[in-house]
């Protein structure tokens, strides 16, 4: 039978790395650790209370043991008065 697979939930505010996972989380299955992610981002982005600017990233990305990326939610904050629409 095989173990449970870590993963890693790190976060970005554009190419700035403002959270890194350093202890991650032992979880039986992708679709276990997309549910993780997708609730993690949910308080993460409660969290940004407003920091949020306009024509800014915010990035979450799952990593896997081995360091690939598994799973990636972006939140791109566009002000489309700047593109003219």
């Amino acid at each position: 039978m095989r173990g449970m697979a870590r993963y890693y939930f790190n976060t970005f505010n554009g190419r700035t790395l403002t959270y890194r996972d350093e202890v991650g989380q032992e979880l039986p299955t992708r679709e276990a650790a997309w549910e993780t992610a997708t609730r993690f981002a949910a308080d993460c982005l409660r969290d940004l209370d407003g920091k949020l600017r306009f024509n800014q990233e915010w990035r979450l990305e799952v990593l896997a043991d081995d360091g690939s990326c598994v799973f990636q939610i972006v939140i791109h904050a566009d002000d489309l008065a700047d593109r003219g629409v």
